[in-house]
């Protein structure tokens, strides 16, 4: 079954601080067949944000990655204080996810290093979220999202193929993080976004629709998930909605996750918003 979702504090960033924008923005978007709201928050509101989710009968997704992004924080950091000092913030993603009773915790994996730091680099990340998991067993679902490698945000866990090499490294443990795809991703790293989903359908429940922009003199260029049909944006609304159909097929029999992540930059927060699911009535009911 397709569960249809919104990154919240993408829509309309105020929410993240401000509870009763938080609730009047999930509930209508609940009316209109939303039914997983994906955000971040004060660890202050959690609580009353998941209570208020559950009450409406909402699943909900936590973005730890917003915090790791902001603090440039990496799991994967070769540094041993580096590496810890991440450890700790992520550790307090998931303390923040389980409190507001979220299904899942989205991270990433920090920041890409030098060659010659690679084979570390991906040793620490793995120790990191061994760790994780650990901390996450029986309370809540971890999720890495793949991103970018050279275009904004640097992540070492990028292209489709490490991902899955990355995976392959928990096959005889209990537990492994799953992967969160999304098509603007693949499009910055140059993959296919069907092709990459495919790949690692078996390890992903979750798919962002996204756009991006590539030209470098565009001020929107990078990972800024602009509106479908943006001008030099990768992808067109139609490009989404082709992506959603395949998706139901490739999925077909089982439960994911199909959010769309569009960044509101609009002064006026709510006219953004407004303009976005102007956008987006193909998506919303």
């Amino acid at each position: 079954m397709k569960r249809k979702s919104i990154v919240l504090t993408a829509l309309i960033p105020a929410a993240e601080m401000n509870a009763d924008i938080f609730k009047s923005v999930s509930e209508s978007l609940f009316a209109r067949g939303i039914s997983t709201i994906e955000y971040c928050t004060a660890k202050e509101q959690a609580v009353e944000k998941g209570a208020f989710l559950k009450a409406l009968g909402a699943n909900s997704v936590y973005l730890g990655a917003s915090a790791q992004k902001r603090g440039k924080s990496s799991l994967c950091a070769p540094d041993a204080q580096a590496r810890s000092q991440a450890l700790e913030l992520a550790k307090r993603q998931i303390d923040i996810g389980i409190e507001a009773g979220a299904s899942s915790v989205l991270l990433t994996s920090g920041w890409r290093v030098e060659e010659a730091e690679r084979i570390a680099a991906w040793d620490a990340l793995e120790a990191s979220c061994r760790e994780l998991l650990e901390l996450a067993a029986g309370h809540i679902e971890l999720t890495l999202e793949p991103g970018d490698t050279g275009v904004e945000f640097c992540q070492l866990l990028g292209s489709t193929e490490d991902a899955l090499a990355f995976i392959n490294r928990f096959e005889k443990s209990e537990s492994a993080p799953k992967l969160t795809m999304d098509m603007s991703h693949c499009a910055q790293l140059g993959e296919d976004p069907l092709a990459a989903i495919t790949a690692v359908k078996d390890h992903c429940r979750h798919i962002h629709l996204a756009n991006c922009v590539l030209q470098k003199n565009n001020p929107l260029y990078g990972d800024k998930h602009p509106v479908f049909d943006y001008p030099e944006g990768e992808f067109s609304k139609a490009d989404a909605i082709s992506l959603e159909s395949e998706l139901e097929k490739l999925f077909a029999g089982k439960d994911y996750t199909l959010g769309v992540e569009i960044i509101n930059r609009f002064d006026d927060q709510q006219a953004g918003m407004d303009a976005i699911l102007a956008s987006l009535r193909w998506f919303l009911r």
